[in-house]
């Protein structure tokens, strides 16, 4: 394919190399305050137009880009060519995480939840029914809709469902959940390993959690409730 023409001018703003590309700003006018970024190749060739308010590196092929309307951003995801794959009318855009981006959507009709889509096909995983979502370990996914927590695989299936004032991460096959105000631990079966009486907990890690009860601290081993995992 025919590079666009070589930029020769100075820029303003030239961020770091991602995946052979550039980030460039500059103003859009002589009396503009802001810059408006786009993206050159490691040779100068301009292959995205500087029209972004904002730009974050290329990973995995993508990059996300957001145009303020309003002050209001809005976020949408460009391939290496520089079409817009997803148009900016987002109005969030995590990283990429395992083939996956999380979208906050912008549509009053899915009155802005987040959502998933694959970078592969761009297929929705996750529908759009999310007051919040957020990527962990092993391929899980905490959410939280009216204001309570659950937990899903990124392919969709539920494996915690929303019941529980908090939720950190699987460590060890555990989760620290609240609940009532408590904290415990529960397993993927969202079984209660054990009980909830913390004021705060720790995950796991090499078979050790902290544990904070009252006004003392102490430690749990994960081969004391090895049964109930």
């Amino acid at each position: 394919m025919k590079k666009s023409k070589k930029i020769k001018k100075l820029y303003q703003y030239i961020g770091n190399v991602s995946e052979g590309k550039i980030a460039v700003g500059n103003k859009a006018t002589a009396n503009s305050k802001e810059l408006k970024y786009g993206f050159t190749d490691e040779d100068g060739f301009e292959i995205v137009s500087l029209k972004y308010d904002i730009v974050w590196d290329f990973y995995e092929g993508f990059a996300r880009v957001c145009i303020l309307k309003n002050k209001k951003p809005y976020w949408g995801i460009i391939d290496a060519k520089g079409k817009e794959l997803i148009s900016c009318e987002h109005k969030s855009i995590l990283p990429i995480d395992n083939k996956l981006f999380y979208i906050k959507s912008n549509d009053e009709d899915k009155e802005n939840k987040w959502g998933a889509i694959n970078i592969e096909n761009f297929v929705s995983v996750l529908p759009f029914i999310y007051d919040w979502l957020f990527p962990v370990k092993e391929e899980i996914v905490i959410y939280r809709i009216a204001d309570k927590y659950g937990a899903v695989h990124q392919n969709g299936k539920e494996i915690i469902p929303a019941e529980y004032d908090s939720l950190k991460f699987f460590s060890e096959e555990l989760c620290a959940a609240k609940l009532n105000g408590k904290w415990g631990y529960i397993n993927k079966k969202n079984e209660i390993v054990i009980p909830f009486e913390y004021k705060h907990v720790w995950p796991f890690e090499k078979g050790i959690a902290q544990v904070y009860r009252e006004s003392e601290y102490s430690m749990l081993e994960r081969k004391d409730y090895i049964d109930k995992i």
